[in-house]
């Protein structure tokens, strides 16, 4: 009989103590899962410049310490700013004009070597491609001409695909560089951003641009910043894989 019941042990399928609840554990691993993606979905996004080139710092040819150079057309070596088309100029340091005289451009400049110059009727203008609709911040410095002897400041219009932005007309520029922040919608598609110079009917009116930047709007997210979630998820779910595992083999314990 004893060798019987031997046989019997050792034929017999493993007790259910043995077998894990495969059906909870999926499903919890599922809930764990849900949980870091939307504590994931939470963290803002890093923000994607849509501008190329916006300090202007690559130019062909590369202009040396107060060179200046002239696009479309001007009395300087011609040039181009990698991804800007039209009539303007650029100007590396201070930038020494055609008669010796400086521009004087603010020192030192808000981002690099060179900055773009928009002297009398000039503009720049950049194709962008907006890959969704939205609402976009465009940043930029700006600063006006001050050489000893030129009267009257510079008129800056700033316009997307064509129109004039709100707010977008500059037209008493100080002579030190300054952040300017305009607040606008875009549609997708291949759109332009221009600066465009009036030149006030002064020869020698001038305005420097320099670091433009343009971003798409963060959008409010829930506060605190749910990166301390994250870590605290990462730390706890593997806690909660365990329980799970545990939790048929105590149920059956209890029976």
């Amino acid at each position: 009989m004893k060798k019987i019941d031997s046989i019997l042990e050792l034929t017999a399928p493993p007790s259910p103590q043995t077998k894990p609840n495969n059906h909870t554990h999926h499903k919890n691993k599922l809930y764990a899962a849900a949980l870091l993606s939307g504590m994931l979905a939470c963290v803002p996004a890093a923000n994607a410049n849509l501008i190329s080139n916006g300090s202007f710092e690559s130019t062909n040819p590369t202009l040396s310490t107060n060179q200046i150079c002239s696009h479309g057309s001007g009395p300087y070596e011609a040039c181009s700013a990698t991804g800007w088309t039209g009539a303007y100029q650029v100007g590396n340091g201070t930038t020494i004009g055609i008669f010796g005289s400086s521009f004087n451009i603010p020192q030192p400049d808000p981002d690099g070597n060179n900055a773009l110059i928009l002297q009398q009727v000039s503009s720049a203008t950049q194709s962008i491609d907006v890959t969704q609709s939205g609402d976009y911040t465009l940043t930029f410095y700006d600063a006006n001409r001050t050489t000893s002897g030129l009267s009257g400041p510079q008129t800056i219009d700033v316009l997307f695909d064509g129109t004039i932005l709100s707010g977008g007309t500059f037209s008493n520029i100080p002579g030190s560089w300054t952040l300017e922040t305009l607040s606008f919608y875009a549609n997708a598609g291949m759109d332009s951003l221009t600066f465009e110079g009036f030149g006030n009917g002064n020869a020698d009116v001038t305005a420097f641009v320099d670091d433009v930047s343009l971003n798409p709007t963060p959008s409010p997210v829930p506060e605190p910043i749910p990166l301390s979630m994250v870590g605290l998820a990462l730390v706890t779910l593997p806690a909660m894989m365990r329980r799970a595992k545990r939790a048929p083999h105590q149920a059956l314990a209890g029976i």
